[in-house]
């Protein structure tokens, strides 16, 4: 047991990347945009298995994985964050990251025809990205359970801490309205908004500047360099 909450760097291939998956499977399972892909919950719940496992697989090399740890030692939420200038993936990385998403037989995967309705969301939240460099908030969630414990909030300002330190951006995207607020407390401002599907959730960009802007120069391309 431990006097406060602590980080614990999460990689793919150690003991606490299952938890901090099923930790996020858990925390995602009401969220507007895996209900409106995988409406029946059974569904939804097994093939956020896979989901959220894949996000820790693809992105945890990145370095910058990491799961909040309660008092009492156990993983109550996690985040996936990607470094200025490692996103968007290449070509090659992204259809291996779409393809192990996919390619999984009823009842770990939604029908297809389900799954095509979220489409449109990819371009939309490229549209919403910043053009600089920036940390990137892949994927953010604390357990229900473990919901009103300021798990949630340790995780968010490590991400801060990172952007902060870099001189970059800090960029993220929810569809859950509801989040607004929590991300608002640590700083981000809502930049734009869409819904692109007439039956679907609308998607929030939010972004925060950094306290001392970098000085070091990079590419402008927004091309990424996560390993193929």
């Amino acid at each position: 047991m431990t006097e406060t909450p602590s980080l614990l760097r999460v990689h793919h291939d150690d003991s606490s990347a299952a938890p901090a998956a099923a930790v996020l499977a858990r925390a995602f399972f009401e969220d507007p945009m895996f209900v409106f892909l995988a409406p029946d919950a059974e569904q939804r719940r097994r093939w956020l298995e896979v989901v959220q496992t894949a996000h820790i697989e693809f992105f945890s090399p990145e370095g910058h994985t990491y799961a909040a740890v309660n008092r009492d030692g156990e993983i109550g939420g996690a985040v996936c964050l990607i470094p200025p200038n490692r996103y968007p993936m290449r070509r090659l990385a992204k259809l291996r990251y779409e393809l192990r998403l996919v390619l999984r037989p009823s009842p770990w995967c939604p029908p297809l025809g389900s799954l095509f309705r979220g489409a449109p969301y990819d371009p939309a939240s490229s549209r919403m990205h910043p053009w600089a460099p920036h940390w990137y908030v892949h994927t953010l969630g604390v357990d229900p359970r473990q919901q009103g414990k300021g798990l949630g909030s340790l995780l968010m300002e490590r991400a801060v801490e990172l952007a902060d330190s870099s001189g970059n951006v800090l960029y993220l995207e929810t569809q859950n309205e509801g989040n607004l607020p929590f991300y608002q407390r640590h700083g981000l401002q809502l930049i734009g908004q869409e819904t692109p599907h007439t039956q679907g959730p609308t998607i929030y960009g939010l972004s925060r500047q950094p306290s001392s802007p970098s000085r070091v120069s990079f590419p402008t391309s927004r091309q990424g360099t996560l390993p193929s």
